[in-house]
């Protein structure tokens, strides 16, 4: 089985872990849901599964006087052009 292959027929698990990121961090900080973990395990787990996690959008909230991150991931095919243009 090619690396394709695999990664198609992983591309439902990877989805369901992308959709439990986009719920977890809705409406929060990224950058302190970032910092409790819990995000960057996911994206190993997307990353084992043959995916790469991108920003979907990425917006700059004020909250009583401090700005937060508000953020939205997308899944990406790492031999996507999106992928390989990347810097």
């Amino acid at each position: 089985m090619t690396a394709r292959q695999e990664r198609e027929l992983n591309k439902g698990k990877a989805r369901e872990i992308l959709a439990k990121m986009n719920d977890m961090i809705r409406g929060k900080d990224y950058a302190k849901m970032v910092m409790d973990g819990k995000v960057d395990q996911m994206c190993m787990e997307i990353r084992k599964l043959g995916w790469m996690v991108l920003t979907k959008s990425l917006k700059m909230k004020e909250i009583d006087g401090k700005r937060e991150m508000r953020v939205q991931l997308k899944l990406v095919d790492p031999d996507s052009a999106e992928a390989r243009d990347l810097p």
